[in-house]
């Protein structure tokens, strides 16, 4: 298998901005700054597949950080009134202290990154094949799977899976491919977020993107392509 070896690997926080009163030290955050006040009139996207920790803590440490990046976050639960969602519950200060920025932020909440599902015969038949790293994601995946669908305490109607799943992380990349009728989002002043991920109408708040729907067959297509022709035999 071809290594990356072009693509930086950096740490981030160890802890989230809700658990210390002083800024944790993150190598990504330090990361994004470095690139996004670089000589470049084009803005930096930051696309974030869990918490907003690391980008809480660049724009806290360095705000002007906030005019050069635009923020794609697959995270939050649907409007209008929010819900218990994995990513913001992580670190919920975070997520408060970027809507309160000024920086841009292109939202994909729980109910539209769930539109992006493939079935374990897709991910067999067009993954698995695709040398080591095609076995270690399929193997990853079905792994985790089986491990809490045989576990007494987390085996219930979720686990395990059907026969597919939900890549949610993969809007990331759709909203950035794609334009057209087959992808769709609205403006929405950016709540104030509660403790229970429930967010409370904030008429003073500044607008944000939110996806509704995305072309999800283009995204999975798109990624069996990239796999095959990077490391198909």
């Amino acid at each position: 298998m071809s290594k990356i070896d072009d693509v930086p690997l950096v740490k981030g926080s160890r802890y989230a901005l809700s658990e210390t009163k002083e800024l944790p030290l993150s190598e990504g955050a330090d990361f994004i700054i470095k690139e996004a006040l670089k000589e470049d009139e084009r803005p930096l996207y930051v696309a974030l597949l869990g918490s907003l920790t690391d980008l809480g803590i660049a724009y806290l440490k360095e705000p002007k950080i906030a005019d050069k990046v635009i923020a794609i976050w697959i995270g939050g639960g649907n409007y209008p009134n929010g819900e218990d969602e994995f990513n913001l519950k992580q670190d919920i200060k975070a997520a408060n202290v970027l809507f309160e920025s000024p920086m841009q932020i292109w939202q994909v909440p729980k109910g539209t990154y769930k539109q992006m599902e493939v079935s374990f015969a897709e991910l067999n038949y067009f993954v698995r094949p695709c040398g080591e790293i095609g076995e270690y994601l399929c193997d990853q995946m079905f792994d985790y799977n089986d491990k809490l669908g045989s576990n007494p305490d987390t085996a219930n109607w979720l686990w395990p899976h059907g026969e597919t799943w939900c890549i949610g992380d993969n809007p990331t990349l759709s909203v950035l491919l794609q334009s057209g009728d087959r992808i769709s989002w609205h403006m929405e002043k950016a709540p104030l977020i509660q403790e229970d991920c429930s967010y409370l109408p904030n008429p003073n708040g500044k607008e944000i993107r939110v996806y509704d729907t995305l072309d999800t067959r283009m995204t999975v297509n798109d990624l069996f392509a990239k796999l095959a022709l990077c490391y198909g035999k």
